[in-house]
C-alpha cells in the first residue's frame, strides 16, 4: 500500500513549531494545528486511506500508558503499541502509536490502518514518518 524506494525524491516540510518531516514526494503531507498528517497521494480514491498524524509535544515528559514495544531506528529509540478497534465493513482498524523524546518534550505519532482478515496491516506509512520526523534543535540528523 505505502512503499518507497532509494532513488525516491525526498521533500522536507517544516512546521512552525519547529517540527521538520522529511519524505518521500509520494506523499501527501497536510499541516495541522501542532504538526501534519500523512496519507498516501491519491488517498482520495481509496475506500479506507491510512494515515499518521505526527504531533510534537513541547516541554512534556512523554505520554501515558503503557509502551510494551520499542524499535531502534537511526539510533534512535522509539516507543510504541499496537491496538485493535472495531472498524466496520472495511475491518478492523489496527491503530499504531508511538513517541519518540527529544531534549525538550516528545513527538507523538499515531496512525489508523483498516484492512479485512484475514489480512494483516501494513505500518509502512507509520514507519517512514517516524523515521523521517526531527524534534526542534535537532537539524543535523539530515
Amino acid at each position: 500500500m505505502c512503499s518507497t524506494n532509494q532513488n525516491e525524491k525526498m521533500m522536507q516540510v517544516a512546521h512552525p513549531n519547529g517540527l521538520l518531516l522529511n519524505l518521500p514526494q509520494s506523499l501527501s503531507v497536510e499541516q495541522t494545528s501542532f504538526g501534519f498528517r500523512v496519507r498516501p497521494q491519491g488517498y482520495q480514491e481509496l475506500r479506507s486511506s491510512p494515515e499518521i498524524i505526527v504531533t510534537l509535544y513541547a516541554n512534556r515528559q512523554q505520554p501515558e500508558g503503557e509502551w510494551p514495544q520499542v524499535r531502534q531506528i537511526d539510533g534512535r529509540t522509539v516507543h510504541y503499541r499496537v491496538e485493535k478497534e472495531a472498524g466496520g465493513s472495511g475491518g478492523d482498524i489496527h491503530v499504531l502509536s508511538a513517541w519518540e523524546a527529544y531534549p525538550n518534550g516528545y513527538i507523538f505519532f499515531r496512525g489508523d490502518f483498516q484492512v479485512e482478515a484475514p489480512a494483516k496491516p501494513d505500518f509502512t506509512l507509520g514507519w517512514i514518518a517516524i523515521k523521517g520526523a526531527k524534534a526542534p534543535g535537532l537539524e543535523k540528523r539530515y
